[in-house]
């Protein structure tokens, strides 16, 4: 560390030479006045960088969520293009009764009464079919068609009572 390379102040009160008195009151505040500003500068700097280390630290934490957010944004732009590149359900369908309207149009429908005709058996079919499976089923046995037994018939009234 920083602090080891400076002496102490026992050391450089150790290091007078003989003819002095050790613990000089005048050296000692001397020594103390040179000493104090190389310790406080020693703990300003170690607190800067314990600072600066805490200060990187919190800044890449932001960095790698905003590359996740930004990846995401990129992710929904790369899926809203791929849906937009697909056709939808009501442009299918559009091409789907272009292909028939094409497919019917190669025939001359007036002078082919055959092929009207069996056009149209195939229609009827169809809407047979349709209506079979579209149709709500029908109980056989409703309340209306059965008849009641005499006992929960009301008794007829009569004029005495």
């Amino acid at each position: 560390m920083v602090h080891d390379s400076f002496p102490s102040l026992s050391s450089q009160v150790r290091a007078r030479p003989e003819g002095k008195a050790q613990g000089y009151p005048d050296e000692i505040d001397s020594l103390m006045f040179t000493l104090y500003p190389l310790r406080f500068e020693q703990g300003l700097k170690a607190k800067l960088s314990d600072s600066l280390t805490e200060l990187r630290d919190q800044q890449n934490t932001i960095s790698r969520s905003l590359e996740t957010v930004m990846d995401k944004v990129d992710q929904g732009e790369a899926d809203d293009a791929e849906m937009l590149a697909r056709p939808t359900r009501l442009e299918s369908l559009l091409a789907l009764i272009a292909k028939v309207r094409e497919f019917l149009l190669m025939y001359d429908w007036r002078s082919n009464k055959t092929a009207i005709r069996n056009l149209a058996g195939v229609a009827f079919l169809l809407l047979a079919v349709l209506m079979m499976f579209l149709s709500p089923p029908v109980p056989s046995h409703t309340r209306a068609s059965s008849i009641e037994p005499p006992s929960q018939l009301p008794k007829p009234q009569t004029a005495s009572e």
